[in-house]
């Protein structure tokens, strides 16, 4: 037992703590944005009971797949049982799209050790515990758990750690592929991490990975379009009134420079401002490429 610890310390600390921080502030409602996409999930199941309506809105579908297999065990819990079980005043199916934000932020956490381990950090707890808490990685899988932002971070420290291994081996980069697929049909605008990948390869002289990447892009990149069609219509009609993709982009496309500066930058809520962990990270970045080729400058 005591070997067991001394091997995955990190991991059981870190899960401790993360538990301990969520089970005290978690936000189990859903709400806001996750309105949207808990409408999309049941839906989409067409079970009956659902406790949402169909709303209309500028849809990203990908998470709902993630969280599909929390609503369907709290979905047959209550089927079980044969009653409608709340906390609170909320149901046992809102609580389980909330409870998957924190398994997705936790597995998060073990991928990162992982790396970090893979990267032979010294230290591996305050760092972890430093984009955690220094970022909005705390706040967005406990205090706003429907919104899809976790499961996002999910997949794209999944991304990272293929990123990582594929320097290694090749196949890696096929699989590199298709989860940059999932990234997308979660975010839509995550298609722009695409280009840097591909630059970054393309500078490497590194022509398999490249070849291995597009395979699996492409293999699997023909959903997009198609999710992106059935929830939000076409996006070249952007006076269709049915379009709310359309819309959407058209009307916040002008102000995306801006929004980018006051992210950074804005004395209240800036990540720069409130999160040092983030300036000292990107020094990191800065250094990275001494010990590992040039991937510092990639993920820079």
């Amino acid at each position: 037992m005591r070997c067991l610890f001394k091997r995955y310390r990190e991991e059981i600390i870190l899960s401790l703590i993360f538990m301990f921080f969520a089970l005290g502030f978690n936000v189990y409602r859903v709400q806001s944005d996750g309105v949207y996409y808990y409408a999309i999930l049941e839906e989409l199941l067409h079970l009956p009971g659902a406790e949402s309506v169909p709303v209309s809105g500028f849809q990203q579908a990908g998470c709902v797949f993630f969280n599909l297999p929390f609503y369907l065990i709290s979905y047959f819990i209550e089927l079980f049982s044969k009653a409608n079980l709340h906390l609170n005043g909320i149901s046992l199916r809102q609580i389980s799209i909330n409870l998957a934000s924190n398994f997705y932020m936790l597995m998060s956490i073990m991928i990162t050790i992982r790396m970090l381990k893979r990267l032979n950090f010294k230290s591996i707890l305050l760092p972890t515990i430093s984009i955690l808490f220094s970022t909005s990685a705390f706040s967005v899988s406990v205090l706003m758990p429907s919104f899809t932002h976790a499961v996002d971070i999910f997949v794209n420290t999944v991304i990272v750690y293929f990123i990582l291994d594929s320097s290694r081996n090749y196949r890696s980069a096929f699989w590199l592929g298709i989860i940059y697929v999932v990234s997308i049909l979660i975010r839509y605008a995550n298609f722009a991490l695409v280009l840097p990948l591909l630059f970054y390869y393309f500078l490497c002289g590194e022509w398999k990975k490249i070849k291995f990447f597009s395979l699996g892009l492409i293999s699997f990149g023909w959903i997009i379009p198609i999710v992106f069609y059935c929830y939000n219509g076409s996006p070249f009609s952007p006076y269709d009134i049915n379009s709310p993709a359309s819309v959407h982009a058209v009307a916040t496309l002008p102000h995306w420079p801006r929004f980018l500066l006051n992210s950074l930058l804005n004395p209240i809520h800036g990540l720069f401002i409130w999160s040092p962990a983030t300036i000292i990270s990107v020094f990191g970045l800065a250094v990275m490429p001494k010990a590992i080729k040039k991937t510092g400058y990639l993920f820079l």
